[in-house]
């Protein structure tokens, strides 16, 4: 099954250029209730810079957003390599982009959208989130731009995501399963994936639909046992 994140990233275009981890003793994600939070990303991609200067002098703007933009995917790239799964995100809570400027310079916030941007274009409204754009005299290896990004949720590496379960002792319905309708009726057991939105509603008011639910956590549905009918 490919994950919900990944199929958008395709869908989009996108490629994840990492991870490309920090040196020790640094971890390029830390894990703590409930918060992914990664180090600083910067604008590389096989492991070479793609953006070396300062916004104002030798870099343009445009440049600049185009930079902010793989730093996002950077980050995205370490929070999928530490997750397993950029599905276990339920929330992009908060970036911070840093941008070397020269003095005067005054356009960091249009740099950092690039990241922002491609946040809010992977997760939806769940990528909407809180900011600061930063202006600094210089950034590690000559760097235009470096992002950091936190994300809420599942996000703990020794929980598995939970999958749900219907099954239908009587009765006939219709099951709905991230918008895809299906009918259902008695015998089948149906499997609900992880952070998948789902409604259950009978066919009929005058036939009402009974159904045992349970959860079970596991790292794949692969890895349960069920037979569905």
């Amino acid at each position: 099954m490919v994950d919900r994140i990944d199929a958008r990233l395709a869908e989009l275009g996108l490629e994840l250029p990492g991870p490309h981890p920090p040196h020790d003793p640094l971890d390029a994600v830390v894990v703590h209730e409930g918060v992914a939070r990664t180090s600083g990303q910067l604008p590389r991609i096989a492991g070479e810079l793609t953006c070396v200067g300062t916004l104002g002098d030798d870099v343009s703007v445009e440049e600049g957003y185009a930079a902010a933009r793989i730093c996002a995917l950077n980050a995205l790239s370490v929070l999928r390599a530490e997750l397993g799964s950029l599905d276990r995100i339920d929330r992009v809570l908060t970036l911070t982009g840093y941008v070397a400027s020269v003095p005067g310079f005054h356009e960091q916030p249009m740099v950092v959208d690039g990241a922002s941007h491609v946040l809010r274009d992977v997760f939806g409204d769940a990528g909407r989130h809180t900011r600061s754009a930063i202006g600094v005299a210089a950034l590690p290896r000559g760097g235009a731009v470096e992002v950091e990004v936190a994300g809420g949720g599942e996000v703990d590496p020794h929980n598995h995501p939970t999958h749900e379960f219907y099954y239908v002792t009587s009765g006939r319905g219709i099951m709905v399963i991230d918008g895809e309708e299906r009918e259902i009726g008695q015998g089948d057991l149906v499997h609900i994936p992880p952070m998948a939105i789902h409604s259950l509603r009978p066919v009929s008011d005058n036939a009402p639909i009974h159904c045992f639910c349970f959860a079970v956590a596991a790292p794949d549905a692969g890895e349960i046992n069920y037979t569905e009918h």
